[in-house]
C-alpha cells in the first residue's frame, strides 16, 4: 500500500515536472515567436523606407531608422539642410524657425510634417545631432545620385534655395547682409555635398 502511494506521487511529481517543463518550452516558444515578428516588422518598415526614398543603401536606410525615419518622414530629410543652416551660429532665431515653419506647409511636405511633428518640434526646439545631418545629407546624396540631371538639377536647387531662405530672413537691411559667414559655409558645404555645380 505505501509502495502504490509512493509510486501515484512520484507519477504526480513526474506529470507537475513535465507540465513545468511545457509551460517553459512554450513560454520559450512565444518569445521566439515575438522576436521573430519584431524583427519582420523592422525589416518592412526598412524596406519601405529604402522604397520611399529611392535608395537601397542598407547603412544609410538603417541610420535613418535607428533616428526614426520611416516612409511617411522621409520627405522630411529635404528639410534639414535649412534646419543645419538655421543652426550654423549655435541658435536658430524666432525668424528663421518661422521661415523653417513656412517651408513645412509647402505641398507635398504638410503630411510628412504632420507625420513628424515631433522630429520637427525637437528640430526646431534643441540643436539637432551632427548624427541627423550626416546622414540626411548621405541619403540626399544618394537620392540625387540615381535620379536622371533635371530631376536631380531640381531636387538640389530646391534645398539650397531652402537653405539660402532661411539664411536671408535674419538681420541685415532690406534682407542685405542677412546671411552669416557660418550659414554660408554651410549652404556652400550642403551644396558641394548634394553635387551642386558651382
Amino acid at each position: 500500500r505505501l509502495m502504490k502511494k509512493l509510486a501515484m506521487a512520484l507519477l504526480l511529481l513526474g506529470d507537475r515536472g513535465r507540465s513545468v517543463e511545457d509551460d517553459y518550452f512554450r513560454r520559450k516558444d512565444r518569445e521566439l515567436l515575438d522576436r521573430a515578428r519584431e524583427q519582420e516588422a523592422v525589416a518592412a518598415c526598412r524596406r519601405e523606407l529604402a522604397l520611399a526614398l529611392g535608395v537601397d543603401d542598407d547603412a544609410t536606410i538603417g541610420a535613418l531608422a535607428s533616428l526614426g525615419f520611416d516612409a511617411a518622414t522621409v520627405p522630411l530629410l529635404e528639410i534639414v539642410p535649412a534646419v543645419q543652416v538655421g543652426w550654423a551660429d549655435g541658435t536658430l532665431p524666432a525668424s528663421e524657425r518661422a521661415e523653417i515653419e513656412r517651408l513645412l506647409t509647402r505641398p507635398g511636405m504638410q503630411a510628412a510634417a504632420q507625420a513628424g511633428r515631433r522630429f520637427v518640434n525637437e528640430w526646431l526646439a534643441r540643436q539637432p545631432d551632427g548624427d541627423l545631418y550626416r546622414f540626411a545629407t548621405e541619403a540626399l546624396r544618394l537620392r540625387a545620385s540615381r535620379l536622371d540631371a533635371d530631376a536631380r538639377t531640381s531636387l538640389v536647387n530646391r534645398i539650397v534655395e531652402d537653405c539660402s531662405a532661411v539664411a536671408g530672413v535674419s538681420g541685415g537691411v532690406f534682407g542685405l547682409g542677412a546671411r552669416s559667414s557660418a550659414e554660408a559655409d554651410r549652404i556652400r558645404a550642403i551644396a558641394a555635398a548634394l553635387g551642386a555645380k558651382s
